[in-house]
């Protein structure tokens, strides 16, 4: 049965709950889209349950593959260095008042670090036994276990208010966030790999996980269809669901033995999905940015990687051309390095997952994404020498049990790969209206751009409509500062109060005294991208609101491959004079002032290469030192970036404001 539950909230909760999940699960795109549904389009639970693998069936799969001898040297030794420096020690405390911290003051880390420090020491012991088989770490997993069954709840209290929460977790209503899946799957491996050892202490272990699992997974995600998540209120999906629905799916492949629960909740999960893909763009792009690729495009492939498993190959959509675009959609971004297109709530620097990108290429026969990871492996100098730690900051959760075993099975194959760094010329997606382009697509020097239109109201928004980002020689030049650590403000009507929202901490014009607004009627118009002529352009005064009386803001993107120069062209009409326009630009390496109306702008970490940036006499200039605290900030910035203002020394109604950048 099919069930909805009723929370007893104050009017004011709901509202405010409301409006947050608009600003999280909003508008997918620019233009809807109406996909078909892949997975459930010519099959029912009937047909699933007749290909559906038994729980044992599926365990001798599982169990053939793993081979713990595999383990790269450097990642075993990683692995067991770190259980035993947890050995002996206390396991960190969840108490009631650090549960209510968030609804306090606003601060999710202080509950989050301890939150994922049990996590990552039973995760860093149930692998090291694994690898060592010899009983020193199991004391150390049942503590882990059961403090872990004994939690209240196994989410975050800042996911509290999506289901019309706040303080205190109420047990009574179940309720499943990526955090719970995310430790659901945790315990069902460590029953799955250890059973017969924890059976062996007591039998009462593997049970107890099995209860748990089976009431705060298995049975709430079944029955109930009002997590925001699952998508029937016809709300647009995110990240949450193929993050949860990968998670939800293991559990149920490993523990639930009830064949029509098992194959009913299989076949949920892929109409889910289906919801998920649904509005997706055909061009594969994801509008939460390639830091939450990871949880997007890549926990999508762990769904579909594990039905195509279970199913002995008759789920399988790996040649529908969304399903490519969205794996191809990650090198697509990819800039130098470890530099990736970060608009909205995107980190600057990100490192996916080699081995998942390995495996999705060879499942769409992607030669490009199977190099692409080989490279991602040998920059890293060995794929399994960094243990990646679940942190409080760490929004993408590379490391994951589940994903730590696929590098396991996959590394050596990966090393046999040709490594190579993608350089793509130029991307464009049209429903984002997100374009990139390359100087040297042959080398991937010079200049790199990218550069939005959309709305003021996508996933993870910052009022960011007509913003762009400049490389050059891979390094950052104009910069968009990305994300910081969230906070009780990050997903509230407070949101746009955070400075690094705001569209005058963008490479963006503040107009008549007046930023961007929020919402999804501010965007852009009359977008069009022409690479033959190397050119992008918007209309961005949609983006301002009525006080900024701006009938016309239309922006052109210029990228001169001969004279290897970037060109801005701001044309612009206004109704009214009020406040003198400023063209803001953000850049993380201290700018001089150069000759005549010029400024130098450098590369960041490379050799202070300098950029010319010239700008119109009509303009002063207002050099803004920001000093960065946020450690997500710094990991991308370092300890402080700057803020460039040219401000108009005469207002005029119309006109046209040429911005150029060469490099010297």
């Amino acid at each position: 049965m099919i069930r909805k539950t009723n929370y007893s909230v104050k009017v004011n909760v709901l509202k405010v709950g409301l409006f947050i999940i608009g600003l999280l699960f909003c508008e997918f795109a620019v233009k809807a889209q109406n996909n078909k549904n892949f997975l459930t389009e010519k099959t029912n639970i009937q047909k699933v349950s007749e290909v559906l693998l038994n729980t044992d069936q599926w365990a001798s799969i599982i169990e053939k593959k793993i081979n713990w001898n595999d383990a790269p040297i450097a990642f075993r030794e990683n692995i067991i260095s770190e259980a035993e420096s947890y050995l002996g020690t206390p396991i960190p405390s969840l108490s009631a008042t650090l549960t209510l911290e968030y609804s306090i003051n606003g601060n999710r880390t202080n509950y989050q670090t301890p939150w994922f420090e049990r996590r990552n020491r039973l995760t860093n012991a149930v692998l090291a036994e694994c690898m060592e088989r010899k009983g020193r770490f199991l004391d150390d997993i049942v503590d882990g276990v059961w403090a872990i069954c004994e939690e209240s709840w196994w989410g975050f209290p800042a996911h509290h208010y999506q289901y019309g929460q706040v303080g205190l977790p109420d047990i009574e209503d179940e309720y499943v966030d990526l955090f719970a899946a995310e430790t659901g799957v945790l315990l069902t491996w460590t029953h799955f790999l250890l059973q017969k050892e924890l059976d062996s202490i007591s039998p009462v272990i593997n049970k107890r996980i099995s209860l748990e699992i089976d009431r705060r997974i298995l049975k709430p995600n079944l029955e109930h269809e009002d997590f925001h998540w699952m998508g029937y209120n016809g709300e647009n999906l995110n990240n949450w669901t193929p993050w949860i629905c990968s998670n939800w799916l293991t559990c149920i492949l490993f523990l639930e033995k009830n064949d029509k629960k098992r194959a009913a909740s299989v076949y949920k999960i892929m109409t889910l999905l289906d919801r998920f893909l649904k509005p997706y763009p055909v061009d594969g792009a994801c509008d939460e940015g390639p830091a939450y690729w990871n949880r997007a495009g890549g926990s999508l492939f762990d769904c579909l990687d594990l039905l195509e498993e279970a199913t002995n190959g008759e789920v399988a959509i790996w040649n529908e051309t969304l399903i490519k675009n969205i794996g191809k959609y990650i090198y697509k971004a990819h800039i130098k390095e470890d530099y990736y297109v970060n608009f909205a709530d995107a980190t600057a620097k990100v490192k996916p997952d080699a081995a998942l990108i390995y495996e999705y290429g060879n499942k769409i026969n992607d030669v490009t994404l199977v190099q692409f990871a080989a490279w991602l492996a040998k920059k890293n100098a060995d794929i399994a020498s960094d243990n990646k730690k679940l942190d409080g900051n760490n929004r993408v959760l590379n490391g994951n049990i589940a994903r730590q075993i696929r590098m396991i099975q996959t590394h050596k194959k990966l090393r046999e790969e040709t490594p190579r760094e993608p350089v793509v010329s130029e991307s464009w997606f049209a429903n984002s209206q997100i374009m990139m382009m390359r100087e040297d697509p042959h080398n991937g020097k010079g200049f790199y751009i990218a550069a939005k239109g959309g709305h003021n109201r996508e996933s993870h928004n910052h009022n960011d409509v007509g913003s762009f980002i400049v490389y050059y020689d891979g390094k950052p030049v104009l910069i968009d500062l990305g994300l910081e650590t969230y906070t009780k403000k990050s997903f509230s009507s407070q949101r746009y109060e955070i400075w690094i929202t705001q569209s005058q901490y963008h490479n963006l014009p503040t107009i008549n005294g007046e930023m961007q607004s929020a919402g999804r009627s501010f965007k852009a118009t009359n977008v069009n991208y022409n690479p033959l002529k190397s050119t992008y352009t918007l209309d961005m005064a949609s983006a301002y609101p009525k006080t900024a009386c701006v009938n016309k803001w239309e922006r052109t993107i210029y990228l001169d491959k001969e004279v290897k120069s970037v060109n801005i062209t701001d044309v612009y009409k206004l109704s009214k004079l009020i406040k003198p326009n400023v063209l803001n630009f953000m850049t993380d390496t201290k700018p001089e002032k150069g000759k005549g109306n010029t400024l130098h702008l450098f590369a960041s970490g490379n050799d202070k290469k300098k950029i010319i940036m010239s700008y119109p006499e009509t303009f002063n200039v207002n050099i803004e030192p920001l000093e960065v605290a946020d450690p997500l900030l710094k990991n991308s910035w370092g300890d402080k970036v700057y803020r460039i203002q040219l401000i108009q020394k005469k207002m005029y109604k119309a006109s046209a404001i040429n911005i150029s950048l060469i490099s010297e």
